[in-house]
């Protein structure tokens, strides 16, 4: 496992609605420049696929929610 990979696929889902929708739709093409495994994978497209939004507590802090 790669932490920072995983970190890296998750900040570009964040960010990015496209990338977020690849990987949804064409999960092997969205994550062929990683270096993942097969659960990390699994995983990342559970992510991409579910419906959430970002929440910002009076602190600052970011929060993923669903």
């Amino acid at each position: 496992m790669s932490q920072k990979e995983v970190q890296q696929v998750i900040s570009r889902l964040v960010v990015y609605e496209d990338f977020r929708n690849l990987l949804a739709t064409n999960p092997k093409e969205a994550l062929k420049s990683y270096e993942l495994t097969p659960e990390e994978k699994s995983a990342l497209k559970d992510i991409a696929n579910s419906r959430f939004h970002l929440d910002i507590d009076e602190k600052g802090h970011i929060q993923l929610v669903s």
